[in-house]
């Protein structure tokens, strides 16, 4: 983003944010799907942590949080892990 200040300097902005894709399953199904995305290009980095993986859930529930390196490839990941 380019940012042009009052006295007319202008400025570039540059966001390097990276989403994540939580994914949640039993632990079995969760770390075959690692093996199966690890050598992923889009994916950043991957690491298991605890969230409330359901709206109703009492308690947090260990999850598969996956880095993108681009948010663009977030469909398309997506649709591969529902596929696996």
């Amino acid at each position: 983003m380019w940012i042009i200040i009052e006295q007319g300097e202008r400025i570039r902005l540059i966001d390097k944010f990276q989403p994540n894709i939580y994914v949640a399953g039993a632990t079995e199904e969760l770390e075959r799907l690692v093996g199966k995305l690890y050598r992923s290009q889009d994916i950043v980095t991957w690491k298991f942590t605890k969230k409330y993986a359901k709206p109703t859930g009492q308690q947090k529930t260990k999850v598969l949080t996956l880095t993108l390196r681009d948010y663009r490839k977030a469909t398309r990941l997506t649709h591969k892990i529902l596929r696996i």
